[in-house]
């Protein structure tokens, strides 16, 4: 099972189930257009394997609505609704495996904008251990102490490597879960 956080229009999603036509792949995108976009694509791709879902990550359950900062898509911050707003579903990092009807997950891809500091800082061990390999965007520069508090969470069960992106502050981050030694 694979997962696609903040899937956009969903060219990862679309590209990672034509390279293996028996995986599923959930798509994850809360912005409206983007999501219209992504459902459109995954429907003209005739891709059965990928379900999509207008759903953020968050910190914990709720609701959330996108903030425009910035003209694009992409300049859109999750900010958490006041109870009773209409948005999407917020879910933290455990969620995935009920939305995904998984016990592990094979890969997420994570690409949120910055909200990742707060999902991950939520995340338990035992949570962030169900994750085989996590490649994600960070934005160190838009959230200060991503990536030091990335780091922490990640590397007592997991290998990291990090790619740095030649904008200060910003990266991908790659994580694979060690063996066992059970």
């Amino acid at each position: 099972m694979i997962i696609d956080a903040g899937a956009n229009i969903g060219l990862f999603a679309i590209y990672i189930a034509r390279q293996n036509r028996r995986c599923r792949v959930a798509a994850l995108e809360p912005f409206g257009e983007n999501f219209e976009y992504l459902q459109a694509n995954v429907e003209r791709a005739g891709l059965t394997s990928v379900t999509c879902h207008r759903v953020a990550l968050g910190a914990a359950a709720g609701t959330g609505e996108m903030q425009a900062v910035g003209d694009r898509s992409l300049d859109h911050v999750l900010r958490v609704a006041a109870q009773g707003a209409n948005g999407f579903p917020v879910i933290p990092l455990s969620g995935i495996f009920t939305l995904a009807g998984a016990d592990a997950i094979d890969f997420l891809k994570v690409d949120i904008e910055g909200s990742e500091r707060d999902v991950f800082a939520a995340a338990t061990p035992e949570v962030l251990g169900r994750f085989k390999r996590i490649a994600m965007e960070y934005h160190d520069h838009l959230v200060p102490g991503t990536l030091e508090l990335l780091r922490s969470k990640l590397s007592p069960s997991h290998e990291i490597t990090m790619r740095p992106s030649q904008m200060q502050g910003c990266g991908i981050l790659l994580a694979r879960r060690r063996k066992s030694t059970v």
